[in-house]
């Protein structure tokens, strides 16, 4: 799936947005601003997760975390005739512990 493809990435940490510009997408050792995902070249191999960084000090414990986003599907039609788009909600509680960056993610190019 094109990187193009995921908009309007929102995240939410205990109830709190956490501005826009603030969230970005990791692709191997580089970070793209979620806002520039739309300009981005490369693909998403959607069976691989999407690690999001949210660069703010989080306290220890647990946490509520909402992740909205739209995943534009380029080859498949919505009753209008143009691109089916499906949108995302996803909430959990996660705790926090020290930051790895999953080597899948490694895959996205």
């Amino acid at each position: 799936m094109p990187l193009s493809s995921v908009a309007g990435l929102a995240v939410e940490v205990d109830g709190v947005p956490v501005a826009a510009g603030r969230v970005s997408v990791v692709l191997g050792a580089r970070r793209v601003p979620a806002d520039a995902l739309q300009a981005e070249s490369g693909w998403w191999f959607i069976q691989d997760r999407l690690v999001l960084a949210v660069p703010q000090e989080i306290s220890a414990g647990a946490h509520a975390v909402a992740v909205d986003f739209t995943l534009m599907m380029p080859y498949l039609q919505a009753p209008s005739g143009s691109a089916l788009v499906l949108p995302f909600h996803v909430e959990a509680r996660l705790a926090v512990r020290p930051a790895v960056v999953p080597g899948i993610s490694r895959d996205v190019a």
